[in-house]
């Protein structure tokens, strides 16, 4: 792909994405063969999370399967302008080897977050047994592309629902059933699909809650503070997967992108155990070198004294396991007193929210007065 036009017209492409037998060659690179039998079924215990390529990342945890911003297209988008296919990286899972799949989550409606060809190849497969969750504006879009069953959210709002272990239906057990908190949280970013829809569907991040673990997970974002609102309202959590890359050139894309270093710190905001680095080393859209976000990324981790365990990489359709220690549910005065105060509290921090979530929509908007 070297020599290939310019991902932003007028600027210098520094990408240097090199042809496909040069990327097998790079180990941040290499793919892994796909493994359906890895990921059948949830682990009993911990997260096994999958990166997918870009945004789209395999959740699995307290026996369900939870699907982020899905994008299974080979030959990439065609991102308003024409010329080239602009994903380097095929995806290493085709939809057909995928297990089931218990609710699909999308942060933003940017191209290659969602993909047409995907959700109809999802619905396909799964059909109405698919549960969508998708911001405020997008659900007649769900509905046209054929799927059935969407939940549309605006920021701070939660959906509950029980999900019944697939895996131990036609078993004699007693069948299990898991109560997921799925929680719309904000980001910066913004919409705009065709030339006369800006702003018209909402976009964010999302908390995921079951017994046992929290989650959090968006597609795309510039820094804010509402990372640290996040993180008192629904932090610690287990785990997280961030983007790192899609940044340059700054005065195009900073708004709504961040930098590896802006990720460390949404790590750090969110009171995250573990971080997954995401939406780097798919689509050549923006102009920095193509192996420049993971290599900020570990300077920025040795900066602030973190490992490469706490904010990891992995290959395109590589899985891990994140085991985590079952916490003692015992509770001392200490902590009773903390809630006490943390509620006492929630007041003021509510009014605080809520200017920071008006000075969001302003920018976006462009409403400054």
């Amino acid at each position: 792909m070297d020599g290939a036009i310019s991902s932003t017209f007028f600027v210098p492409d520094s990408s240097r994405v090199p042809a496909e037998d040069k990327l097998d060659e790079e180990p941040l690179m290499q793919v892994m063969k796909a493994d359906p039998n890895r990921i059948e079924n949830p682990p009993e215990n911990g997260i096994r999370v999958t990166w997918l390529g870009q945004a789209s990342v395999l959740f699995q945890l307290d026996n369900v399967n939870i699907l982020t911003n899905p994008n299974f297209n080979a030959r990439g988008v065609r991102y308003y302008h024409p010329g080239g296919d602009y994903r380097y990286r095929k995806p290493v899972y085709e939809v057909k080897q995928l297990p089931r799949i218990d609710a699909v989550l999308i942060s933003n409606s940017h191209f290659d977050h969602l993909d047409l060809q995907s959700i109809r190849a999802l619905n396909e497969r799964f059909g109405e047994m698919l549960l969508w969750y998708v911001p405020a504006g997008l659900q007649p879009w769900m509905s046209k592309a054929g799927c059935a069953n969407v939940v549309e959210l605006e920021w701070w709002r939660e959906d509950e629902v029980d999900f019944i272990d697939q895996s131990k239906v036609d078993d004699d057990e007693e069948t299990k059933v898991t109560k997921v908190k799925f929680a719309f949280c904000p980001s910066q970013n913004f919409h705009s699909r065709s030339t006369d829809d800006d702003n018209a569907v909402l976009w964010g991040s999302w908390a995921i809650l079951t017994p046992r673990y929290k989650l959090f997970f968006v597609g795309t974002t510039g820094y804010c503070e509402v990372f640290k609102s996040i993180g008192r309202k629904y932090g610690p959590f287990h785990m997280a997967a961030l983007p790192i890359g899609g940044y340059e050139p700054e005065w195009k894309f900073s708004y709504g992108a961040c930098t590896p270093e802006d990720a460390v710190k949404i790590h750090q905001d969110l009171l995250a155990m573990c971080s997954l680095a995401i939406s780097w080393g798919t689509f050549s859209f923006s102009n920095e070198y193509y192996l420049e976000p993971p290599q900020r990324l570990q300077d920025e981790l040795r900066k602030n004294g973190l490992s490469e365990m706490q904010f990891f990489l992995l290959k395109h359709g590589e899985s891990r396991l994140i085991e985590i220690k079952e916490a003692d549910e015992k509770k001392d005065d200490d902590d009773e007193e903390q809630a006490e105060e943390q509620a006492a509290g929630d007041g003021q921090e509510a009014d605080q929210d809520q200017g920071l979530i008006d000075y969001l929509v302003d920018k976006v908007t462009g409403d400054d007065d």
